[in-house]
């Protein structure tokens, strides 16, 4: 990521403007998440999980919604596709209210924190490139 930061930022820009539309990736993204954090994806699934964990899920969604529906971020008024939904909730294995909060949360989080910003960021690259050149 740094050696694109310094000698071809021009690469990270023009993913920055590329986001996903098959929706049934969501699953992979929350995994690569996981995966870039090092944490068993089983960590932030389920209605009761600890608060670090919390804060991992509210990143995972933060990361989702960066790839899918970049808008939401920029927006909080914007409403979430009803196919997120669809797809994180029982992926997540929580309801929808939990989700719907849990969404709230990710998204105050992306515009308050200039850090968790920062690493949804990178995060939502590191995925994109990871897909683009694994064929994803």
């Amino acid at each position: 990521m740094n050696f694109l930061k310094e000698n071809h930022p021009e690469i990270l820009n023009s993913i920055d403007k590329i986001y996903e539309s098959d929706l049934s990736k969501i699953s992979k993204v929350i995994d690569c998440y996981c995966q870039f954090v090092n944490i068993p994806t089983k960590q932030i699934m389920g209605e009761y999980i600890n608060y670090k964990d919390i804060q991992h899920r509210y990143k995972a969604i933060a990361v989702v919604l960066r790839i899918f529906q970049p808008e939401k971020l920029d927006n909080l008024k914007t409403k979430v596709k009803s196919s997120i939904y669809k797809e994180l909730g029982p992926y997540l294995q929580i309801n929808n209210d939990t989700l719907q909060k849990s969404i709230i949360c990710a998204c105050n989080q992306f515009d308050l924190y200039r850090d968790f910003k920062k690493e949804i960021k990178q995060i939502a690259n590191y995925y994109l490139i990871e897909a683009r050149f694994n064929n994803g």
